[in-house]
């Protein structure tokens, strides 16, 4: 419940809040006729808001900071704060041309920022923040020399040069204290200062290279020969100190174009364009063959030959084709590589097919329609599903009805036992159907292949999965879903 308080009590507690009633006490949360002792306003107050403090209620509106000010109050304070206003009274969030009256400066201050109490002149506030950021003399002596140097005068502040002495080089240089905090040291010991002409060339010979023109800096390259090979080079000082080599060719990074040529033509190829860099491809005449050719210089070096056309692998586009159509295929787009699909047409069956020539030129097959790869896509098959106990795997796979090695038996004689097997109409449709099953395996479900290949000698080890993942029911019924949506489209 509430104190109440007694007229006395009121009044000694208005007083210590800087208020003196000019009526008698009417309660805690009644209007109070007042007079603030500060600033003169006759304001009304309630003894409940001037009690609380946390929310600043109850203190006096002419002096609160929102309070409207008038003219004269403003010329008052701007006064005090050692300003002179220099026109009108602009408002209380508007800058207020004045002069500072204790530096002369022209200013701009805000009534709002004086009544915080802001000084009104950025200049004269960055001397006195200045002044209390400044390092004492004594700290600032102490992290000198424990940066290893000696001052050789007065610390006058962190960022201004201080004349110091190098306790390692003994050098004179002039460090600043920031630079020093933030990890800089020594620029002599560091080779981050100009170095003279003499000094620049006894390092430059001590790296081989004797120096043909003055030195400007240490980043400019630098006109020099070398003493090794004798070629004129020109190395940037501050990337030979860093570990680069001062000559480019004894360093064999760089490729010197006329000994580029030279050695191509060595390799039977002639160049027909200036060297670029041992990437790029080269525009060459073969000199063996007569043809154009676009040998790599890195390839090249590496022991490989400059004419692909000479080349005991190659094989040309119309001997590609005509070992093509010898195989029974007629490519439709033109020949790319021997490992590329080739889109070509099947003389057997009628159908388009993507062999590689490879494939072709080895005797494989290259139409999976006509059962030449294994499995005939047209003849009718089956999919099966088999586990093994001892293994405590799980296998789906797929075979035609009369493939001359049945499958199911060829698992059952090494310890498989079926589980389920689907019958359809062509190899396409079991073949559609495997594929869908092991995507989902693989990608969805994240299971790999369970067997490697010398635990399954029949053959299929790459459709097992781990019977503890998956169970012989959740693989059925996955199984049953891709085949229903296969035989119905």
């Amino acid at each position: 419940m509430p104190k109440r308080y007694t007229t006395a009590e009121a009044i000694r507690l208005a007083k210590s809040k800087g208020f003196s009633p000019l009526e008698n006490y009417p309660g805690a949360k009644v209007r109070w006729k007042c007079i603030h002792t500060k600033c003169g306003s006759t304001v009304m107050i309630t003894l409940n808001s001037v009690q609380n403090a946390r929310k600043k209620i109850g203190t006096c509106a002419s002096c609160a900071d929102n309070a409207p000010t008038t003219e004269a109050a403003a010329l008052r304070i701007m006064k005090s704060a050692g300003l002179k206003p220099l026109v009108k009274f602009p408002g209380y969030d508007e800058p207020w041309k004045s002069i500072h009256t204790k530096c002369g400066s022209t200013v701009r201050p805000r009534l709002h920022s004086i009544k915080a109490g802001g000084n009104g002149c950025r200049k004269c506030g960055f001397k006195q923040s200045a002044i209390k950021r400044t390092t004492k003399n004594e700290v600032a002596i102490a992290e000198l020399r424990s940066a290893g140097f000696e001052p050789l005068e007065q610390f006058v502040g962190v960022r201004i040069g201080w004349k110091s002495r190098c306790l390692t080089c003994k050098r004179v240089s002039s460090p600043q204290l920031g630079s020093i905090r933030a990890g800089s040291g020594c620029q002599y010991c560091a080779n981050n200062v100009r170095l003279l002409q003499d000094e620049a060339v006894v390092r430059m010979k001590k790296f081989g290279v004797t120096p043909l023109v003055p030195y400007k800096n240490a980043v400019t390259p630098w006109k020099s020969r070398c003493m090794t090979c004798g070629k004129v080079v020109s190395p940037k000082l501050n990337s030979v100190q860093s570990g680069q080599g001062a000559c480019k060719y004894c360093s064999k990074v760089y490729v010197d174009p006329k000994e580029a040529i030279k050695f191509m033509i060595q390799r039977g190829v002639e160049p027909k364009e200036p060297y670029t860099n041992s990437i790029t491809p080269w525009k060459c005449k073969c000199l063996k063959c007569a043809r154009i050719v676009y040998p790599q210089y890195s390839s090249i070096k590496a022991g490989r030959g400059g004419c692909k056309y000479c080349a005991p692998t190659y094989i040309s586009p119309i001997e590609a084709v005509r070992i093509m159509k010898k195989a029974g295929y007629i490519p439709l787009v033109p020949y790319t590589n021997s490992v590329t699909k080739w889109k070509s047409t099947h003389k057997k069956c009628g159908r388009t097919v993507e062999p590689a020539f490879n494939n072709i030129a080895q005797g494989a097959g290259g139409c999976k329609w006509c059962g030449e790869g294994g499995l005939d896509y047209s003849a009718p098959s089956y999919l099966y599903i088999v586990s093994h106990k001892e293994f405590g795997s799980l296998k789906v796979g797929i075979s035609n009805d009369d493939a001359r090695a049945n499958r199911i038996a060829a698992h059952k004689r090494n310890g498989w036992k079926l589980h389920k097997s689907y019958k359809f109409r062509t190899g396409a449709q079991a073949s559609d159907c495997e594929t869908a099953i092991l995507r989902h395996l693989r990608i969805k479900l994240q299971l790999g292949v369970h067997l490697s290949g010398n635990l399954m000698p029949q053959g299929g080890h790459t459709e097992t999965v781990d019977g503890k993942e998956v169970t012989v029911l959740e693989l059925t019924k996955i199984v049953d879903s891709y085949v229903k949506k296969i035989k119905k489209h």
